[in-house]
């Protein structure tokens, strides 16, 4: 049984943590590592989330805005503006790595290493899988890159609020872990502070009232669980919930 998706990508989790990749654009933490944090973040949203939106959580393939990371001495240049996510993309990170001032590489952190060598910012320019193609235009490279210089760009195929919550926990997780090894049965303050605001966006979206909802809607919900837990006293002819409140006459509604 293969993997299910990533939700959201190891640049995410980069930049709710910036120290994970220094000046060069090392990263401190290997990306496969950041991805099995990932992994396991995700699980817990389908988990919380699949009674309400069901087991698909997908929609139509987008793109992130770009990153770049200088060369070792702070050299080159170039702005990527945007890419093209194909219908197959799915969420990851793509590393395109400058080998002159007009060539690169593709590498995506699901795709793998090997994506291609003769991308171009003279011409339009796909993965060796086609998943992202990068045209001329999207480039401006009045100030041209040099040989090092790496640019970061994701692709995501769940929408941003589920990207948020992924990275939110994924990071919490992932500082846990590394503070733990520290301070055993300890956890920092962001990490604290990213898991709350994640289950705090979760709850919204489990909300009865559905006053936040995903792009791909709400299944039927069985409401039994908030009708013993919510106070919520029964459900009206109309399908709406009746609570036990009155109205500004004194009626009972």
């Amino acid at each position: 049984m293969a993997a299910p998706a990533l939700i959201s990508t190891p640049l995410d989790i980069r930049n709710l943590i910036p120290s994970l990749v220094n000046q060069d654009g090392e990263w401190g933490v290997p990306l496969g590592t950041l991805s099995h944090f990932i992994l396991l973040a995700d699980g817990q949203i389908r988990s919380e989330l699949r009674e309400i939106y069901g087991s698909d959580l997908t929609v139509t393939p987008y793109v992130g805005i770009p990153y770049w990371v200088p060369d070792s001495f702070g050299a080159g240049g170039g702005v990527l503006y945007s890419a093209t996510a194909a219908s197959t993309a799915v969420s990851e990170t793509w590393t395109l790595t400058f080998t002159s001032a007009t060539a690169f590489g593709f590498k995506g952190t699901v795709s793998g290493p090997s994506q291609g060598t003769s991308g171009s910012t003279g011409s339009s320019s796909s993965s060796t899988n086609a998943r992202i193609t990068i045209a001329s235009t999207d480039w401006d490279i009045s100030t041209p890159p040099v040989s090092g210089n790496i640019f970061y760009i994701s692709t995501y195929n769940h929408e941003p609020t589920l990207v948020k919550i992924s990275s939110l926990l994924a990071a919490a997780d992932l500082l846990d872990s590394i503070y733990g090894e520290q301070v055993p049965n300890t956890s920092s303050d962001s990490s604290e502070r990213f898991r709350n605001e994640a289950m705090g966006i979760i709850r919204k979206l489990t909300d009865p009232d559905g006053q936040m909802t995903l792009e791909c809607g709400r299944i039927s919900i069985d409401t039994s669980p908030w009708l013993l837990a919510g106070g919520m006293e029964d459900i009206g002819d109309d399908g709406n919930f009746a609570t036990d409140y009155q109205d500004e006459e004194g009626f009972d509604r």
